[in-house]
């Protein structure tokens, strides 16, 4: 039989990748040509130019990097390429990624006989738009006509659950790999597998380690014995030395974990020293020193263990067990603080180093070929099956409908299903006249079930159809798996506007939500960043301030688009809707009422890393942000803040990023891990700044109260009323309990509520206009503005308020970029006075 499910998974790791197919309810993990389940996710140009893939790869990268790249995962969705110095190429990560897709993929064909055209492929939760987008790229450039994408704790769950007996039970995944971080509770329930949280981190891995190795044990060894000027990471010339000495770093630390006794590095030849001669390299490297530098990067991955666990109002003792996915997660000293700290039993049962692609093929076991749309088209009897591949009913119902160029009614038509092994069949049912049918299976557990349609003409003559048969087998399937960042839009103002909140099952479609365009769009003339409507998104959870979160595109209506057939005014709508599907591919419809258009081909995925130099900068600011809070509250005694800093300090927060920020400088792949450790420190300097900041927030929020209370007893309607009386309530509340987000929220909304009322007034868009008449040097287009005042002037005069309000917003949209903003502005304090 034909396959009718995708059936084989690929975990495509920053380490290592491997390929799974799924027998009947086993899966089997297929060698490579090496003989391995692992295949090194590297690549390198030998010296005939061929490109080679996997072990010998990652060998030659020690000795040869300008040819050679690995741990390019960590780069997916960047622009950044990678030189191949050897072949004068460059490549995108997603194209090296592809190239050990295609390796995959020739190992299926020479162990299987099979070309492999689709796969569901795993992705670290905590990845983000633009890094899944590339890896769908990856997929089809090696071939991959069709490649769900999973995430890697979904993948480890669904192996340990799909035959699991268990009812009900939590699990907590705990995937340490290679360069990525995920922590997954897992909900078993009923036969259905369900993440109820997640917490992760990009760049938080088994290469911390090794880089910490290399520059807390072995550089100082050597510097202290050889003569090697500026022998530093960002010095390019001693690139090759510091591949070595990571690659040692690595085995030395894999060598001491699993035995606990020192062991002995040994590297022939290094480099040349400072006269040219070269020099070997030999250190022993203890227990003790690999504890103490493997201890920061476990501490930080049990916190976002227990960080996913309390947000869901649960702990170590609700777990049945935590299992174990990477092989960092191996550490002997990494389990038992799992266990000192979590408290709960460590499963490993299944190879951590593979469970994640034998999940994967388990998943693509229960996702159907499409299969049913080119059957429609075939000649002959065809049926378009309406099932589910895997589930946890012994007697699911399956459903079709039988096509056929030339049978206009099915009336008389029969079918009937079997199962050869166990001999089972359905009986004979009858098709309705437009050729549907619906009946019920029998399947056993423990097997992939196989049955076999037979569909018959009235005369009871068997007819050959296609598929002529559909596997099911009984076991536990994944819930709609779970939206691992909240998306919003980051507006002018740097708020979040809230679209998608983490959590939310997928797929998942918006309702239509309003953006004011905070430019205005001119036809016909130039695309430029005054006259283009850039409406970014991003990625994360900082509500109050966007620019805490990734960017992971943009919206753009240009100018030139041939649709865009009119000027925009300033201030006009968008509606916007997003849609993303179970592999976390975005699509943004946006519709522009003035024009009457609708857009859905606008979203732009985007990831631009910041240079190194930016990175430096940010990070002194952020440093002496974090002093100047440390002062504060120790001049004012704010125990509160004092904890947050010491938190901090016992993290290692500031050394952390200090070293990636360092290491940005030469190292590409640091550049991101240093922008997102960077964002982690803003927001965490942020939080001590809002403890420090509360007496200041309270006393702005009692202020706004009173402005808005005064603009409501004059102009508010009696709904307005209440409602002003429940924001007092809630307010009084926040107060209580010191909730700073939640008081900046409410005054917010109280100002949002003496806005609409006073715009209600047409004093306020008179004495709008008459700033507005005060900017006549200021417009770009003089006679426009001419015209929009002549008209605001006779609308003033008939007390046609409406048409004030549209010429005034054409004012704005004449005005200079910074000039519009500070319009706004003006706006903005319509809810915080009242005129007398």
């Amino acid at each position: 039989m034909n396959r009718m499910t995708i059936d084989f998974g690929i975990d495509l790791g920053t380490t290592n990748s491997s390929v799974a197919v799924l027998r009947d309810t086993g899966v089997e993990v297929i060698n490579n040509q090496d003989g391995s389940v692992l295949t090194p996710s590297a690549v390198w140009y030998n010296k005939n130019g061929s490109l080679r893939v996997g072990a010998e790869a990652k060998a030659r990268f020690v000795d040869d990097p300008d040819n050679a790249a690995t741990e390019f995962k960590l780069r997916m969705g960047e622009p950044a390429r990678k030189e191949f110095k050897r072949v004068g190429k460059t490549m995108l990560p997603e194209e090296l990624s592809a190239e050990v897709l295609k390796s995959l993929k020739s190992d299926v064909h020479v162990g299987l006989g099979e070309d492999l055209r689709a796969a569901v492929i795993t992705v670290p939760a905590a990845f983000d738009e633009p890094q899944c987008s590339a890896t769908t790229r990856a997929a089809r450039l090696a071939g991959l006509e069709v490649s769900p994408l999973l995430q890697e704790p979904v993948a480890a769950a669904m192996a340990y659950g799909f035959q699991s007996s268990i009812s009900r039970a939590f699990w907590l995944v705990f995937d340490f790999g290679g360069g990525t971080f995920d922590a997954a509770v897992i909900q078993v329930r009923d036969g259905l597998i369900q993440v109820v949280n997640h917490a992760g981190d990009n760049f938080l891995g088994g290469k911390n380690i090794d880089w910490d190795i290399v520059d807390k044990l072995l550089v100082p060894k050597l510097a202290a014995e050889r003569t090697l000027p500026d022998f530093d990471r960002r010095n390019v010339k001693w690139r090759a030395a510091f591949g070595k000495l990571k690659n040692a770093a690595e085995k030395a630390k894999i060598a001491v974990s699993r035995t606990r006794k020192p062991t002995l590095i040994e590297i022939d030849y290094l480099c040349n020293n400072a006269d040219g001669d070269p020099i070997d390299f030999t250190s022993e490297v203890n227990p003790n020193e690999i504890q103490r530098l493997i201890d920061p990067w476990t501490t930080q991955a049990v916190s976002l263990c227990k960080r996913a666990l309390s947000e869901k109002g649960l702990s170590g003792h609700d777990l049945e067990k935590i299992i174990l996915v990477g092989g960092s997660s191996l550490f002997p000293w990494l389990q038992e603080k799992i266990r000192e700290e979590i408290g709960s039993a460590i499963d490993h049962s299944i190879d951590p180093l593979t469970v994640v692609a034998r999940g994967a093929a388990i998943f693509a076991g229960t996702q159907k070929l499409d299969t049913a749309t080119k059957a429609t088209k075939a000649a002959g009897f065809t049926i378009m099956l309406e099932y589910e591949p895997v589930g946890s009913d012994t007697n699911p119902t399956i459903g079709g409908r039988v096509f056929h160029p030339k049978v206009e009614s099915f009336n008389g038509f029969t079918i009937e299903v079997s199962e050869e092994r166990s001999k089972w069949r359905s009986g004979v049912h009858r098709l309705t006249e437009i050729g549907t049918f619906l009946t019920e299976i029998l399947a056993e557990k423990g097997r992939r079930n196989e049955y076999v349609i037979r569909l018959m003409d009235p005369q009871g003559t068997v007819l050959q159809c296609t598929p002529g048969g559909f596997t099911y087998t009984v076991g536990m399937v994944i819930t709609s798996p779970p939206l691992p960042h909240s998306i919003g839009i980051a507006q002018a103002n740097n708020k979040l506007d809230l679209l998608l909140r983490k959590g939310q099952g997928l797929p998942a479609k918006t309702p239509a939500v309003k953006h004011k365009c905070a430019v205005a769009l001119r036809k016909g003339e130039p695309a430029s960043k005054g006259n283009t409507i850039r409406i970014p998104f991003v990625e994360g959870e900082h509500e109050s301030k966007a620019d805490r979160n990734r960017l992971i595109g943009y919206l753009e209506i240009r100018p030139d688009d041939p649709r865009v057939k009119r000027d925009i005014p300033y201030g006009s709508d968008v509606e916007i809707v997003v849609e993303i599907d179970t592999s976390r591919v975005i699509r943004v419809k946006a519709y522009v009422p003035v024009l009457d258009e609708e857009f859905d081909d606008l979203f732009k995925s985007h990831y631009e890393p910041k240079s190194p130099q930016s990175l430096a900068d940010e990070f002194r600011e952020e440093h002496e942000r974090l002093t100047s809070c440390l002062v504060k509250a120790a001049d004012l005694e704010v125990t509160k803040a004092l904890q947050e800093v010491e938190r901090l300090e016992q993290a290692q927060i500031v050394d952390v990023v200090d070293r990636q920020v360092r290491a940005a400088q030469s190292d590409a792949d640091a550049r991101g891990e240093a922008e997102k450790k960077l964002l982690d420190m803003r927001a965490a300097v942020d939080y001590i700044e809002d403890i420090l900041e509360l007496p200041q927030s309270i006393e702005a929020a009692q202020q706004q109260l009173m402005n808005t209370r005064e603009i409501v007893t004059q102009y508010g309607t009696s709904r307005e009323k209440e409602y002003f009386r429940i924001m007092e309530r809630d307010l009084s509340v926040a107060i209580q309990h010191d909730a700073i987000e939640v008081i900046r929220a409410k005054q917010d909304e109280l100002w949002s509520l003496g806005s609409v009322i006073v715009q209600r007034q047409p004093w306020f868009w008179i004495e709008y206009l008459e700033y507005l008449k005060s900017r006549k040097e200021a417009y770009s287009d003089a006679a426009l503005a001419k015209r929009l005042l002549a008209q605001s002037a006779a609308a003033v005069q008939s007390n046609d308020i409406e048409a004030l309000k549209a010429v005034i917003r054409q004012l704005i949209g004449l005005l200079p970029q910074d000039e519009q903003s500070e319009a706004q502005e003006r706006g903005r304090f319509a809810g915080t006075t009242i005129r007398h």
